[in-house]
C-alpha cells in the first residue's frame, strides 16, 4: 500500500466528507447526544467543506491509499485543528500522525510566531491527541450537544 498525502483538491469534498461521517459515527457520535450529532454533521457537508478550502485562511489535507481516501485533517488559521480523521482501518499505521506533522509545518512556515495549536477534542480522541503530544487546558465542555476538550500543543 502506498499513501499521498497532499492538499484536498476540488471535487474531493464529497469523499472527504464521507470519511469524516463514517469514523464519526462509529466512534465519536455514541458519546453524544442528539443535538450534538446533526450540530457536527452541519459543518461537515461537501458544500461546507468546498466554502472552507476557498477560505485562504483554511486548508485540508487528505491520506490516500492507491484508491480510497483514508485520512483527512482540517485547520483554521494555521492554529485550530477543527476536522482529524482516519478510517478505522487504517488507525494505528502512522497516518494521524503523518497529517498532524504535515499540518504543523504548513502552519509553522504560515504562521512563523505559532505558539500552539488548539483542538477541541470528542472523548474518544483525548488519548491519541495527547501521543501527538496535547495535552488539556479546561476540563471538559457541552456547547451545542457536542461535548469537547480544549487542548494545546505547544509548538515553542
Amino acid at each position: 500500500m502506498e499513501l499521498t498525502f497532499q492538499d484536498m483538491r476540488e471535487g474531493e469534498e464529497e469523499g472527504v466528507s464521507q470519511l469524516v461521517e463514517e469514523v464519526f459515527d462509529s466512534l465519536v457520535a455514541p458519546d453524544l447526544v442528539a443535538e450534538g450529532v446533526v450540530e457536527f454533521k452541519r459543518h461537515i457537508t461537501p458544500g461546507v467543506l468546498r466554502g472552507k478550502v476557498t477560505d485562504e485562511s483554511t486548508f485540508i489535507l487528505t491520506a490516500k491509499d492507491d484508491r480510497d481516501m483514508v485520512g483527512v485533517i482540517a485547520v483554521r488559521e494555521n492554529r485550530h485543528i477543527f476536522l482529524f480523521f482516519v478510517r478505522e482501518g487504517y488507525q494505528g499505521m502512522g497516518i494521524a500522525k503523518e497529517l498532524f506533522s504535515l499540518a504543523l509545518q504548513r502552519c509553522r512556515r504560515d504562521n512563523p510566531g505559532l505558539a500552539g495549536i488548539t483542538v477541541n477534542s470528542s472523548p474518544y480522541a483525548i488519548a491519541i491527541y495527547e501521543s501527538l503530544g496535547f495535552e488539556p487546558t479546561e476540563p471538559e465542555k457541552v456547547i451545542n450537544g457536542v461535548r469537547h476538550t480544549p487542548m494545546l500543543y505547544k509548538t515553542a
